[in-house]
């Protein structure tokens, strides 16, 4: 059988793939980057319409970048391998709709917004 006439553009010359949580926290520097250069694009359309394009981008295009070779002003590295993150959902604490009708109509779902109140349970955490 023929081969079907489906492509995609190639990955940019050199990629290394890498892969974890699609959840991240971009500094604006990291955020300008992914949108505004050549490279992160290239990439973003070899992913499109893959398995897991979620987990693979944010990876492979910051890992392929000069923040993989460069530290902040303090000394430490620009990309930091580590999941954390602090998510509460207010299923825990009785009626939802009741902590979203508290909160106003700005949010709607998804976890709760961080607060003051919130801060012991972040540090414990």
């Amino acid at each position: 059988a023929p081969p079907l006439p489906i492509g995609r553009p190639p990955p940019p010359q050199g990629t290394s793939f890498f892969h974890g949580s699609q959840w991240a926290v971009l500094s604006a520097e990291a955020a300008s980057y992914l949108l505004s250069s050549a490279r992160p694009r290239a990439l973003a359309l070899h992913l499109e319409g893959t398995y897991m394009a979620d987990e693979t981008f944010l990876q492979t295009a910051l890992l392929g970048s000069p923040f993989a070779r460069t530290s902040t002003p303090r000394g430490g590295p620009a990309l930091l391998a580590h999941n954390l993150r602090y998510i509460d959902w207010p299923h825990g604490y009785g009626d939802p709709a009741h902590y979203w009708h508290s909160v106003g109509p700005a949010h709607a779902s998804g976890p709760m917004v961080l607060s003051p109140q919130l801060l012991p349970a972040v540090f414990s955490s």
